[in-house]
């Protein structure tokens, strides 16, 4: 086990740019790895946080959004809005909806980069290709607020401000949370194709250092999908696509990797025999 410890900067960069480096930052132990897989990832949350949250401030907050709506009442647990037809408010890249007749086609979301959906007893959040449901009553529960809490758009227009800003709290905390679990989940599906590669080129890698590999192949692929992310650009069918550029990255980097270590085993084995 090599003692020596990289700084983070020296893995971002290596894991990029220099894939001679790979076999030095496999000798480190992988509790390290994770703990840059989670410092990379917090990194990432916070900056798609502060993305997210001027998208939302400058959009017009809640306030004004609110103001143009329709009467709304929240009770025991189900929300009505005094209109026939979903709300709908968007642009190039998001999708906002208020529908509490549960009309909206839910594949409308696929055409969008962030969409929040409003159904009458349920919020659905979706930023790019990560979708959380969050039932009204479980979400109200968590601040302390019973069943029979209830509330309508005078009561809501009367803390617009004070909304806003746990609005921005829950866009950070669901940045923050979710790049790390995605992360740490997307490690672990990544290590299997690592398996995979590893079988191919009969590396005779342990499963270690496979996990280790496939951290640092995540790192140019992860910041490429983040900037895609934080961009205003936003088609679909790309999007698509890039689901399996991402992963054809990530798998570019996992081989040339292994066949850099493949290589020094060679080595290592014909001096051995010599």
């Amino acid at each position: 086990m090599n003692n020596e410890k990289i700084s983070f900067f020296t893995k971002l960069n290596k894991s990029i740019f220099d894939l001679n480096y790979y076999p030095k930052l496999i000798r480190e132990s992988t509790g390290r790895a994770i703990a840059f897989l989670v410092l990379f990832s917090l990194i990432l949350g916070i900056l798609g946080a502060f993305v997210s949250s001027f998208k939302f401030l400058v959009a017009g907050r809640l306030t004004g959004f609110v103001e143009e709506m329709a009467y709304f009442e929240y009770k025991n647990g189900i929300l009505s809005v005094d209109s026939d037809e979903p709300i709908v408010d968007n642009n190039l890249t998001t999708l906002v909806v208020i529908d509490t007749n549960d009309q909206i086609d839910m594949e409308i979301m696929d055409d969008y980069k962030e969409t929040v959906i409003m159904l009458s007893d349920r919020i659905i959040f979706k930023q790019v290709t990560d979708v959380q449901v969050i039932d009204y009553k479980e979400f109200f529960s968590t601040f302390g607020f019973d069943s029979n809490f209830s509330f309508n758009k005078n009561d809501v227009m009367r803390i617009s401000n004070k909304i806003d800003i746990v609005i921005v709290f829950l866009i950070f905390a669901f940045a923050l949370f979710g790049t790390i679990i995605s992360k740490l989940i997307g490690s672990l599906f990544i290590s299997i194709i690592g398996l995979v590669v590893n079988a191919v080129k009969e590396t005779k890698l342990p499963y270690a250092d496979i996990y280790k590999i496939g951290i640092y192949s995540m790192v140019l692929a992860s910041v490429i999908d983040f900037l895609y992310s934080a961009s205003l650009f936003w088609v679909p069918f790309l999007s698509i696509l890039f689901f399996f550029v991402y992963y054809a990255i990530v798998i570019t980097y996992i081989s040339l990797a292994m066949t850099k270590i493949k290589r020094i085993q060679d080595l290592q084995y014909q001096q051995y025999n010599q």
